[in-house]
């Protein structure tokens, strides 16, 4: 494996030679150079939140792996970046970015979800990057991305996930949302969109598999 000392002179003799391609040509051409190990963060990760009553310095992120937080005369900034393609670590052992991290993980194994599993937001460290099914409901879904899960992210109106096609639908093949959960659903998109204009159902329709809903004027 080439070293960063040796990709970034690399780099700078491209420029010389090849001036008609940008930096980001140039580090899209190199790319397969770069190590891509899959890190993720586990949930015991010690991190900097606050910068009151901690000495100046450079710590660990709560944001992710390849970031790190600067503490400076109690001021805080966040969500640093190691920046070396994308690619780079918070060794907090050493104070600095490189290609291995002192709390994140590697992954061990991964699998592959059957077509209709729900996640939850642990289950994200063990399965690869994506949109999936989410346990909370099945008008919104869950995207893990390195090990780090953002869950309930929601359909639009009475849409419902369909984890084959991997897209929001009238109609799912693969959840089924039960009554409570469809009137939750109701309740929550009345308050979303309807709640300034005081509007109340005139007509309630459940078809076993999505929630139709009619509204009027009080």
């Amino acid at each position: 494996m080439k070293s960063p000392s040796c990709i970034f002179v690399g780099i700078l003799l491209a420029q010389v030679f090849f001036p008609q391609h940008t930096v980001s040509n140039l580090l899209e051409m190199l790319r397969f150079v770069v190590p891509k190990p899959a890190f993720f963060q586990p949930k015991d990760m010690p991190c900097v939140s606050s910068c009151r009553g901690v000495a100046n310095g450079d710590y660990p992120s709560c944001t992710g792996c390849n970031f790190f937080t600067t503490c400076s005369n109690g001021a805080i900034y966040p969500s640093r970046p190691c920046s070396w393609f994308g690619g780079l670590f918070w060794n907090d052992d050493r104070k600095s970015c490189d290609w291995y991290p002192t709390y994140c993980k590697l992954y061990t194994k991964q699998r592959e979800p059957e077509p209709g599993e729900c996640l939850k937001a642990e289950d994200c460290q063990d399965v690869p990057n994506g949109d999936y099914q989410s346990c909370r409901s099945c008008y919104v879904y869950i995207t893990c991305s390195n090990g780090v899960p953002l869950d309930e992210r929601n359909c639009p109106w009475f849409l419902v996930w369909d984890d084959v096609k991997k897209r929001c639908l009238w109609g799912s093949g693969t959840c089924k949302p039960t009554r409570k959960d469809a009137i939750w659903r109701r309740n929550y998109i009345r308050e979303l969109h309807f709640g300034k204009l005081k509007k109340t159902p005139l007509l309630v329709t459940y078809t076993g598999d999505r929630y139709l809903d009619g509204y009027g004027d009080d």
